[in-house]
């Protein structure tokens, strides 16, 4: 039983959303699931900070519970991977302990490991830590990636086990020299793993999606089905947050409330937590006044971040940028828009399609162009 001292912390964690802190999303974490143990690769699409590794580590987190097959996974971050030599150096790794993962808990030789991995020298290290498997290269290349992938395959379906690959920051391969070679091993490797499952993530939604539906790239129509993260529903959060409040004050939140959560923080995962969290840790029962006033509070403390993320965007970004915060259309390019914010015509069109491509903005279901980050578009709507 968690105190109700410390469900501010539990409820609404400013990292990775598991446990009770995690909302719904039971049709994604059921497809995703499916995709898992049913060998096909998933690329899941979404803004910075919707929950994708939320989603994904909530689900491996329920996969681990599963007695037949056995679900093993392991995680990377390419972000700050900038050779071929570095990709190699963790996939080694990764390949490694996902492998050591395999072998039964009384049993501590390599086994069918050491054949399957001879050409990389393997040693099996125990610690306190437990089992490691340490593979070793003398030169990186694409040949000993693919050769490393198809090890890893061959010894899941060997021990009977499924792996689970997760790579974060998936784009930055294309950083990377030879991208095109590293992509088409890994296209090869996915085509042909009977106990391999790779789930890639990106922060960048449009380099994402030309590596996996660029009809040029190795990685297009490579058994991989593309996954789209949208905003947790309206409905939903309204259950969960309700929910919160009967366990932090034994009472319900008015409807007001309740709205100016969901408006304020458009549902952004991210924002409705740092929100959240300074409303729960207070002993009174938020009122829809307090959530305003808490608001206010969050676009103080955290417009450093909204900053940093808009100095990348020109002088006439901003500015159309500003004006979508201040009032969200489906026509940018009227006569009496431009005219109320003194935007050019040309400009606008041009600034749209960076500020999407960036994901700055997007085009609603109500077919608005709109603002994504809320924190983005607090600030910049109460700038004159």
């Amino acid at each position: 039983m968690v105190a109700k001292s410390e469900l501010a912390n539990t409820l609404f964690p400013l990292g990775f959303a598991e446990g009770p802190a995690f909302c719904n999303r039971d049709e994604e974490r059921e497809r995703l699931k499916a995709n898992i143990l049913g060998g096909t690769h998933t690329y899941i699409m979404g803004v910075r900070r919707y929950g994708k590794t939320s989603l994904v580590r909530q689900v491996t987190r329920e996969l681990s519970r599963k007695r037949s097959p056995q679900v093993h996974t392991h995680s990377i971050d390419l972000f700050t991977v900038h050779t071929l030599e570095a990709l190699d150096a963790l996939l080694r790794d990764a390949v490694g302990k996902l492998s050591a993962q395999f072998l039964p808990k009384n049993k501590r030789i390599l086994g069918r490991l050491g054949k399957i991995f001879a050409a990389f020298k393997p040693e099996l290290t125990i610690s306190d830590d437990g089992v490691s498997l340490k593979l070793f290269s003398e030169s990186a290349s694409t040949k000993s990636i693919q050769e490393l992938l198809e090890g890893l395959d061959q010894a899941a379906v060997h021990y009977k086990r499924r792996a689970v690959l997760i790579i974060d920051e998936f784009q930055q391969i294309a950083q990377i020299d030879k991208h095109r070679t590293i992509e088409g091993s890994i296209r090869n490797v996915a085509q042909g793993a009977k106990g391999l499952s790779f789930v890639f993530l990106g922060s960048e939604r449009s380099l994402l999606a030309q590596m996996f539906e660029g009809p040029k790239r190795p990685l297009f129509n490579s058994s991989s089905e593309r996954m789209d993260l949208e905003r947790i529903s309206a409905d939903d959060y309204r259950g969960f947050l309700q929910n919160a409040a009967r366990l932090r004050w034994s009472r319900e939140l008015s409807n007001n409330a309740i709205e100016s959560i969901i408006g304020l923080t458009d549902r952004h995962a991210s924002y409705v937590n740092i929100l959240c969290r300074d409303l729960w840790r207070g002993a009174r029962l938020p009122s829809s006044q307090m959530v305003h006033g808490t608001w206010k509070a969050v676009l103080k403390r955290e417009r450093h971040q909204a900053y940093q993320s808009m100095m990348a965007l020109a002088h006439t970004q901003r500015t159309v940028l500003q004006a979508l915060a201040i009032q969200p259309t489906g026509k940018p390019t009227a006569k009496d828009y431009l005219t109320r914010f003194n935007i050019a015509g040309s400009t606008m069109t041009k600034s749209i399609d960076v500020l999407m491509e960036k994901d700055f903005v997007r085009l609603s279901s109500d077919g608005e162009y709109e603002v994504i980050d809320p924190l983005v578009k607090g600030i910049m709507s109460e700038r004159p």
